[in-house]
């Protein structure tokens, strides 16, 4: 029961507490839920030690932290990806209105897909250039936080 944890239980231990403080549970079932969860006990001391952490919003900070570094680049990766899909049904479209007999194809249609495609072209670009950008503030976040941890 002692205080020593594993690098993975350190990673799973503050938000254990987190949960506890959110569901307002007492001593006795917060202790349970994180013996539980984490596969060990943890005295009252630790509980109370790291629900300090938690409640003085270090856990919150170091939440951020995390949304900041990897959340956003997530968002923008998916951002991508959906224009990525758009701009491929966009251009499915203006095959198969392409490919039509000439008598039955829709001229307006294929001028305003080819349009379209334009356009979604410009803005992949836009988005895809601004991946560097992100990979550049996030090194910058990593080392900031780095310095910050030696100090």
């Amino acid at each position: 029961m002692g205080g020593n944890f594993k690098a993975h239980e350190v990673k799973v231990l503050n938000p254990l507490i987190a949960d506890c403080v959110y569901l307002e549970l007492s001593e006795k079932d917060a202790l349970k839920y994180i013996e539980v969860r984490l596969g060990r006990k943890i005295s009252p001391e630790t509980y109370y030690r790291r629900k300090e952490l938690v409640d003085t919003g270090e856990y919150a900070k170091d939440w951020l932290n995390q949304f900041t570094k990897i959340g956003f680049i997530v968002s923008h990766q998916e951002q991508l990806q959906i224009l990525q899909t758009l701009q491929k049904n966009t251009f499915r479209d203006y095959m198969i209105e392409y490919n039509k007999p000439p008598e039955k194809r829709n001229e307006a249609k294929v001028q305003q897909l080819a349009y379209q495609i334009r356009e979604n072209v410009k803005l992949i670009e836009e988005v895809s250039l601004g991946t560097p950008v992100l990979a550049q503030l996030k090194a910058k976040l990593e080392h900031a936080e780095s310095i910050s941890e030696t100090q």
